[in-house]
């Protein structure tokens, strides 16, 4: 029996499972956490032998935004408290968690329980902080991240009892 479908039949009895569309779509995001964490990492080199203040004002010039305006000004606020650290430490960090979410990324997306229980430890170390930003500083990007992150760690604990719960019920032959 032949398919017309574009996409291969391997490929969509995969993803018939709710719970690995679920996983894929959590190891995508991971993935993309990750990239975004080696770019950023990859442009502080740029600041290996510059004055990163200076840098910093420069840009807000050449982007013509208000220095006195928030985002702004925690930039160079940053920039100021970062001065003394080593860029190439804030790079090796940002490589050792892009690491980290690529193979939280690889796990999820080939059903790995190992994927998972990064996902989960990882994300709930998160929730802490992700909760106090939004009861003490409101806002919809607080809310939003913290509700966004809840539900992710909710589901791979889930997606863990299952896992764990099924294993138990599987006959011995």
């Amino acid at each position: 029996m032949e398919s017309n479908s574009l996409v291969p039949a391997a490929l969509t009895a995969t993803l018939k499972s709710p719970d690995t569309a679920a996983l894929r779509a959590i190891a995508i995001y991971e993935a993309c956490k990750g990239v975004l964490v080696v770019a950023a990492g990859t442009g502080l080199m740029f600041f290996l032998h510059h004055n990163l203040v200076i840098s910093m004002v420069d840009l807000i010039r050449h982007m013509r935004l208000d220095p006195a305006s928030r985002v702004p000004h925690f930039l160079v606020e940053f920039a100021k408290s970062a001065q003394g650290i080593d860029p190439r430490l804030i790079a090796g960090l940002a490589i050792l968690y892009a690491a980290i979410r690529f193979a939280e990324a690889y796990g999820l997306w080939f059903d790995r329980a190992w994927g998972e229980w990064i996902g989960a430890l990882s994300g709930g170390i998160y929730l802490p902080f992700e909760a106090n930003e939004a009861i003490f500083h409101p806002s919809w990007l607080h809310s939003i991240l913290l509700a966004g992150n809840l539900l992710i760690v909710l589901f791979l604990v889930f997606h863990l009892w299952k896992r764990k719960h099924h294993a138990y019920r599987m006959p011995l032959n």
